[in-house]
Order: structure tokens, then C-alpha cells, then sequence
């Protein structure tokens, strides 16, 4: 009952996170939290049978993982931000049906992160990232895949956490 509603106040956190590290601000990190839980449909889809405040909650959570991954140069935090990103890139695939087409955006980008810094040192363990990130997520969609055979006796590309109609 309570689930979304805690899943969609979660994901205003991740985004003044984002936000204050985006812009260096607190300030603006809550005001962008704010206007997204004050100005956009996110309060109405908090309701118990919707299936975007979990999927956003993880999609924002990849994204300020990558945006870390990319901006911080230490290596050993960055592989902290990459085991996130494919984390909740993984997870988010069973959380709603048209989830793979964001992880494969954020997927491009980070492919995209990585050929930029192709120059630098450890340039091949950026791209071996990349490419266990690309796997992971692909076997979490596979296993998905497999779950839904199992269950349903066909290739079914719903989730488990499928979407309810609008009069629920």
C-alpha cells in the first residue's frame, strides 16, 4: 500500500543527489526535487498500482551513477558508481516493460563516456566496463525472458511488475 508512495519520495531524494552534484548546489538539488515532485505527474503515479515510480527510481539511480562514473576520476570510486549503474540498470529491467529501451540509452552513453576518454590511462578497462555492464544487463533481460517462458509458456516481454490499467 505504502510502497510507491515511499519509492516516489526515494526517487525526489536521488534527484536533489543528482541535482546538488550536477550544479555543486544543495539548493538547486532541492528545488529540482521539488519542482519534479510538485510539477510534474509524479504525485499521481505514486498510487499503488503504477509501475513508473519504481522504474524512475532506477533509472535515476543509473543516471547519477554514470554521471559519477564519468566525472570522478579515482578509480576506486568509480568502480563503486559502474557496479550501481549495472545494478539498477539490471533491475530495472524487470520492473517495467519498456525499461531495456532506457537502460540501452544509458548503456550508449556510457559506451560513449568511454570512447572519450580513450587517450587515458586504463582506457581498456573503461571499455571492459562497458562491455560486463552491456552483458549483465542482457543476461538480467535474458533471465526475465526465461522466468516469463516458464511461467506464462511463451515469450512474454512484460514484467513481473506489470502495468495496471488506469481505472484500478
Amino acid at each position: 500500500m505504502f510502497f510507491n508512495p515511499l519509492i516516489a519520495a526515494l526517487s525526489a531524494l536521488v534527484l536533489a543527489r543528482l541535482g546538488a552534484f550536477l550544479t555543486k548546489s544543495n539548493a538547486a538539488g532541492i528545488g529540482a526535487a521539488i519542482l519534479w515532485a510538485f510539477t510534474t505527474i509524479a504525485w499521481a503515479h505514486s498510487r499503488t498500482y503504477f509501475t513508473e515510480p519504481l522504474a524512475a527510481l532506477l533509472g535515476l539511480i543509473a543516471t547519477g551513477a554514470l554521471l559519477r562514473w564519468h566525472f570522478e576520476g579515482d578509480p576506486s570510486k568509480t568502480r563503486r558508481h559502474l557496479i550501481c549503474f549495472t545494478a539498477a540498470l539490471a533491475a530495472g529491467v524487470w520492473a517495467r516493460v519498456d525499461f531495456p529501451i532506457i537502460a540501452a540509452g544509458l548503456l550508449v552513453a556510457l559506451a560513449f563516456f568511454a570512447l572519450q576518454r580513450r587517450s587515458e590511462a586504463g582506457s581498456r578497462a573503461r571499455f571492459t566496463s562497458v562491455a560486463i555492464c552491456g552483458a549483465a544487463v542482457a543476461l538480467s533481460f535474458a533471465l526475465l525472458q526465461f522466468v516469463n517462458h516458464s511461467r506464462y509458456g511463451g515469450v512474454d516481454l512484460t514484467s513481473g511488475y506489470a502495468d495496471q490499467s488506469e481505472g484500478v
